[in-house]
């Protein structure tokens, strides 16, 4: 029986943060370099985002990657700046068919 890392390498994918735990799962910073490198494995990134900085930093890794074919963003705190961020990579790139934003707002 395939461990979950075999079972997901085997999809191409970075599972989803909240589906493993948070010592196996990769930091924005280490993410960004795969991202830039077209890591074949990251077909599917799946991150939550602390504002524009850091979708500033994922928006610039994925700008030229021919890889990523789904973004889901969830939990995060985008703002203008961060959506023209990503607005700017989407113009860009090519490879992504998928984009699901879940942006969270204190009332």
């Amino acid at each position: 029986r395939p461990t979950p890392q075999e079972v997901d390498r085997k999809k191409h994918y970075l599972p989803p943060l909240s589906m493993i735990m948070p010592w196996e799962s990769p930091s924005l910073g280490e993410a960004v370099p795969r991202l830039r490198a077209n890591d074949p494995v990251l077909t599917h990134v799946s991150l939550g985002l602390d504002g524009d900085e850091e979708t500033a930093q994922l928006a610039d890794g994925l700008r030229h990657n021919t890889v990523v074919k789904e973004l889901w963003i969830t939990f995060n705190e985008i703002r203008a700046e961060g959506a023209r961020r990503i607005g700017e990579m989407l113009r860009d790139n090519t490879a992504l068919e998928e984009l699901d934003l879940d942006v969270r707002k204190e009332l």
